[in-house]
């Protein structure tokens, strides 16, 4: 678990960062020191039996042990899926919710090769390359370099564990959100797979109050793509609850 404070005179919410598939908590630093509220990231990758329940159940015990007061939450692709899981087990806590880049929490149906791909690609690091640049608009090679390094620590078995638990999905997301705080989901427009009829029918769906925003030149990792535009959207999106 990596948890950081930036200077800053507003000490509330605290903003907590879900990471997605095949990422770490240090995705978010560029964002993370972007903003004026205290932050933490977690590390699913410390789970050892990866499903969204236990990714859930590991989130919800780090706001318990090691977060006070209201949170934020914010997840990236699967961890998306596990932020509003939490949000549900937390909603005395959680006053505010961000999707990036979301998964649908009832899971996802991909092509049977780039379901193959992202399956198998645990400890391949031209496998994970391709996958990251096919996925994305604006990857630097020292941002790939850093990408690449958090998803090759990870076994092949976990790995494929972790995908078949994000694209399975949950039966939390069969119907509307439960999640009771405001939602904004962020988009990156050169996405090819949050986009369209996924987007607007799987995600959109069942968040009818939810803000839309879309991040110019990103794909799937706005975060890391294009973090100054993150730090804006975010940083709007929790002065309008304060």
């Amino acid at each position: 678990m990596n948890q950081s404070a930036s200077t800053g005179h507003v000490k509330q919410p605290t903003v907590v960062f879900v990471h997605g598939f095949l990422d770490d908590g240090h995705t978010w630093d560029e964002v993370a020191a972007g903003l004026p509220w205290a932050s933490a990231q977690v590390e699913l990758g410390e789970v050892p039996s990866p499903t969204l329940d236990a990714f859930g159940e590991y989130v919800t015990a780090f706001l318990d042990n090691e977060v006070t007061g209201d949170v934020v939450l914010v997840g990236q692709s699967m961890g998306s899926q596990v932020a509003e899981l939490v949000s549900v087990r937390r909603p005395e806590r959680v006053v505010g919710l961000v999707l990036l880049a979301p998964v649908p929490l009832g899971g996802i149906s991909l092509p049977a090769e780039m379901a193959g791909a992202l399956r198998t690609c645990g400890g391949q690091q031209e496998q994970q390359r391709g996958i990251r640049t096919q996925l994305s608009a604006n990857l630097p090679e020292d941002k790939m370099s850093r990408l690449l390094d958090s998803g090759l620590r990870l076994t092949p078995d976990w790995v494929a564990a972790t995908f078949n638990a994000w694209s399975g999905g949950h039966p939390e997301g069969a119907g509307p959100t439960r999640a009771g705080a405001p939602v904004e989901i962020i988009v990156g427009d050169s996405d090819p797979v949050i986009r369209g009829e996924l987007l607007d029918d799987l995600i959109l769906a069942r968040f009818p109050g939810a803000s839309l925003v879309t991040i110019t030149s990103s794909g799937h990792w706005p975060h890391v793509e294009q973090p100054a535009q993150v730090v804006d959207a975010l940083s709007r999106f929790v002065r309008r609850m304060s």
